[in-house]
């Protein structure tokens, strides 16, 4: 049968496509009988699977979309199509309707385009086919209606949109069946029709990647594993293929097997959203975070199908400790999906750990006025009460979420942590133990129990706890830093180094601990350990006050002057107004001897804080030192800085020692000398200042 189009435009004009947004809704069937159903997905499900490889293309996921919000599905109401648009986001809606007529399947599409006119653009297309050639129909109805929306394509892009389906046409249509069941939620009818499918044709690889993330959804992981391996032999170049069952690792937490896949497989998952997805939590699961956000924005930035990969960098900002952005997020979220009670967990942790606890208290309560039976949202709750110290509340919520859910993990140790700030030690204990007893709890158990013992200052006693926390399970960070804090405060430094070095080995980007073991190494006099570990934590956060304080430090104790300069100076460069870090720069050039470079220095600070006295106090010292140091002669100059210094500073002895040194040194004015000597004893009191001051008057006399 050969094909038909008509083309009707309600505007004239149109306009180009870039960076389009493109929702499909499924096909409205007109036929009296349910026999044809699964043409209502054929063009859907098509367009979605070939148009998403293009660059400048956002392809909502038809199964995602219509799950989430189905509104004006039909078409036939503008006004219930602009909610479904607003809500959404998108530029261009595509669906329409189709008849059968004996063998044959007569489609017509329609197409909204939101131009951001009052009228949106309208084109429908008309296309007929033979029921059994319906896969190889499809691709050219996909290329006239990317035509419509003049999307560019390659002559590889066409090729591949109209490369022909090998597979047998009843596999095709029982899996287009099974999508359409997925669309409408009827998850056992879409299982049943995806494992038909793979049946009639075994190397189908997306329908055994749609099984395994309906069995993945159900918790069953060895189907799901093995149907994923499946997917992937049978589709070891399908994008979607691979991105799906990488993303299935890193979420299982198999992350060595998961490193390897991603290794192996990277160039096809940066071809796409999802897959760019699967490796930023791979970076997170790694303890990663800053790569981990670099690889989501660049994954959100290639605008996915769906909401999970916003979802994931908002994840990723909370871990990276950047709150504010993962409340931005979460908050995007909510607004597109107010029902989804998963991101109202997290912007509730987001606004916790940001210290906005009434927020999150505010924003947890809400969710569970939506599902008040929902032990999640309690315990989630329940963290923030106690934040907020209102732990009779928290205990009560912990209490409910045990009663609606007798097998939620951790409610045992955070009632006893509960408990215990409630003065109920001996109740405390008890769940502490209840909870070891499962393998499932017994690290985390074992590790609260230590932080009681840790807090009641039993090191022994906590330390044996944390030990057995750390052998009863995967390597734990929280375990890891609470054995290593222990230690410390033991005095047993390098045990507690060698367990920070294990913490870090499972999150690299942690700069507070390698701050804290940058400590503990100038303390067992490793110099050389603590500048990598200040270097390491500039090299996460280049401007970190505390890591750079600490490396420079380091560097002057050893005389490398020049070396400690340099980070200074690039700091300077980014943040050229923080007045102490200009101070402690013109102090080391002062200590190395460019006494010219701290004078500009210190005259930046007298120019942009001339009350800051430390400023001209610099600037005579650094004339004296010219004089002492490099036979410089300009001693009037010298004074003038120092009286300058002490007019700021009138409590100051300093100024008064300085300038009497140089009327007796330089000018020979003994009498000037010992009356600037004997002011700076009246302001002095320390004892060992006021003897050499002493000593001095007591030369200038004899």
């Amino acid at each position: 049968m050969n094909k038909t189009a008509l083309i009707v435009l309600s505007i004239l004009q149109v306009v180009s496509a870039s960076n389009l947004s493109i929702a499909l809704f499924p096909f409205k069937n007109e036929t009296s009988s349910d026999v044809y159903s699964w043409v209502s997905y054929a063009f859907p499900e098509a367009f979605a699977t070939k148009m998403d490889q293009l660059e400048d293309l956002q392809i909502w996921d038809p199964v995602y979309l219509f799950q989430v919000d189905s509104t004006g599905y039909d078409m036939n109401s503008d006004s219930l199509t602009n909610v479904h648009r607003h809500r959404w986001g998108w530029d261009v809606l595509i669906g329409g309707r189709y008849v059968v007529r004996n063998d044959s399947v007569y489609l017509r599409s329609r197409i909204v385009w939101a131009t951001g006119k009052d009228e949106p653009l309208k084109i429908e297309t008309k296309f007929s086919s033979k029921l059994d050639e319906i896969s190889l129909k499809i691709p050219e109805m996909i290329l006239q209606n990317a035509s419509f929306l003049k999307i560019a394509l390659s002559a590889g892009d066409s090729a591949r949109i109209l490369e022909k389906s090998k597979l047998p046409a009843s596999a095709y249509q029982t899996y287009l069946a099974g999508y359409g069941f997925e669309m409408k939620k009827d998850f056992n009818a879409a299982m049943s029709a995806f494992s038909r499918a793979v049946e009639i044709e075994p190397g189908y690889g997306s329908a055994w990647c749609k099984m395994a993330r309906l069995s993945q959804q159900s918790g069953e992981f060895e189907n799901t594993k093995s149907w994923f391996d499946r997917a992937v032999n049978s589709s070891p170049h399908n994008p979607n293929v691979i991105a799906q069952a990488a993303n299935f690792l890193v979420d299982s937490d198999l992350l060595s097997e998961a490193s390897e896949f991603i290794y192996t497989h990277k160039k096809t998952l940066e071809r796409s959203a999802w897959g760019l997805m699967a490796i930023g939590k791979l970076y997170l699961a790694q303890g990663e975070t800053q790569r981990a956000v670099a690889v989501l924005t660049k994954a959100v930035a290639s605008r996915p199908s769906d909401l999970d990969v916003e979802f994931a960098l908002g994840m990723a900002y909370l871990a990276a400790g950047d709150y504010m952005m993962a409340i931005e997020f979460f908050n995007r979220l909510i607004k597109a999906r107010p029902d989804y009670l998963h991101y109202y967990s997290s912007l509730g942790a987001a606004y916790r750990k940001a210290g906005q606890l009434m927020e999150s208290s505010m924003i947890l309560e809400s969710a569970l006025v939506m599902d008040p039976q929902n032990s999640t949202i309690m315990v989630d709750l329940a963290h923030t009460y106690f934040k907020l110290t209102w732990y009779h509340k928290s205990a009560q919520l912990l209490q409910k979420a045990r009663e609606a859910n007798p097998g939620l993990k951790d409610v045992l140790v955070n009632l006893g942590v509960v408990y215990y700030h409630l003065g109920n030690k001996k109740e405390a204990q008890k769940l502490f133990v209840e909870a070891a007893s499962n393998s499932s709890l017994r690290q985390s158990a074992l590790n609260n129990s230590g932080n009681i013992l840790f807090k009641e200052t039993e090191l022994n006693k906590a330390i044996r706890a944390y030990r057995k926390a750390y052998k009863s399970g995967k390597k734990n960070p929280s375990v890891l830093y609470n054995l290593a804090q222990a230690y410390t405060a033991k005095g047993k430094f390098k045990i507690a180094y060698y367990y920070y070095d294990e913490l870090l080995s499972l999150s690299p980007g942690r700069v507070d601990v390698l701050l804290v073991q940058a400590d503990i190494a100038k303390k067992l006099k490793r110099h050389e350990d603590a500048e990598q570990c200040f270097s390491r934590a500039l090299d996460i956060f280049p401007y970190h006050e505390g890591a750079l304080n600490g490396l420079v430090d380091i560097l002057v104790d050893q005389k490398r002057f020049k070396d400690a300069t340099k980070p200074m100076e690039s700091y300077l460069e980014h943040l050229p107004n923080n007045k102490e870090m200009i101070k402690k720069l013109a102090g080391i050039y002062r200590m190395s001897g460019w006494y010219e470079v701290a004078i500009m220095k210190y005259q930046i600070i007298a120019r942009d804080y001339p009350d800051d006295p430390d400023a001209y106090l610099g600037i005579g010292y650094c004339m004296y030192e010219l004089v002492v140091n490099k036979g410089a002669r300009n001693y009037e100059d010298v004074i003038y800085a120092m009286k300058t210094a002490a007019q700021h500073n009138p409590e100051n002895p300093e100024p008064d020692i300085v300038i009497g040194d140089v009327y007796m040194s330089y000018r020979g004015f003994r009498d000037l000398a010992i009356e600037h000597w004997e002011k700076a004893l009246v302001k002095s009191k320390d004892e060992d200042l006021r003897k050499i001051i002493k000593e001095k008057i007591k030369g200038a006399k004899n």
